[in-house]
């Protein structure tokens, strides 16, 4: 567990270095199932995903402005 939770803070950090919102585990190598965000404006909300899941698509879906550091360009 304190492997996960070194893995997860590091993520914030570099997810703040970089004045993200999100970050997923592979954008940074890591072979691991973790989401770390946070969209508050102060950056005092955390949240912490380990192992999520999909379990509902949305009906109508909205393309929005990416602000994505693997879709720089992209999009």
């Amino acid at each position: 567990m304190a492997e996960i939770q070194r893995i997860v803070d590091d993520m914030f950090e570099t997810m703040y270095a970089e004045e993200g919102i999100g970050l997923a585990a592979t954008q940074v190598d890591i072979h691991q199932r973790i989401i770390v965000i946070d969209v508050s404006e102060n950056r005092d909300e955390r949240l912490v995903l380990i192992n999520p899941e999909l379990l509902e698509k949305a009906a109508k879906q909205a393309l929005k402005k990416v602000a994505c550091r693997s879709l720089n360009n992209v999009l």
